[in-house]
């Protein structure tokens, strides 16, 4: 239904101009292409004030990002979270990985029990079902 994408755009000499962050609602959108038309979902709600949402959620956003260091962030993104005890794919040095998602650590990052403990900290994560 939705993702975010962050960047990191450097100068001419490598140096970080900053960091741009986006998030991206599908809430339209019927049909997808093949290669992700089992993954993406839409909220398809016609009816939906998009202003609304966008206002809605920036008051969130801006909400907890006065609240980083706050324990209850972690605990509330675990409370929510629809990957803790499913099992999830991901890629890792060119690998496809599958395994369970157990914890999200202190710091945010998915921890992932495969052939080993996996510690994610960005990337790409799909759930192996739609359970």
């Amino acid at each position: 239904i939705s993702g975010i994408l962050c960047e990191a755009p450097r100068d001419s000499k490598g140096q970080l101009l900053g960091i741009i962050t986006g998030i991206g609602i599908n809430i339209y959108t019927k049909s997808f292409p093949d290669d992700i038309k089992h993954t993406a979902g839409s909220l398809n709600c016609p009816d939906l004030d998009k202003n609304l949402l966008t206002a809605r959620l920036t008051e969130r956003l801006i909400w907890w990002a006065d609240r980083l260091h706050d324990p209850a962030l972690i605990a509330a993104y675990k409370e929510h979270s629809f990957l803790l005890g499913k099992e999830v794919s991901f890629e890792q040095n060119g690998q496809s990985i599958t395994g369970t998602a157990v914890d999200i650590n202190d710091e945010g990052n998915l921890i992932v029990e495969a052939d080993r403990t996996y510690v994610l900290s960005s990337g790409e994560v799909s759930l192996r079902s739609w359970e």
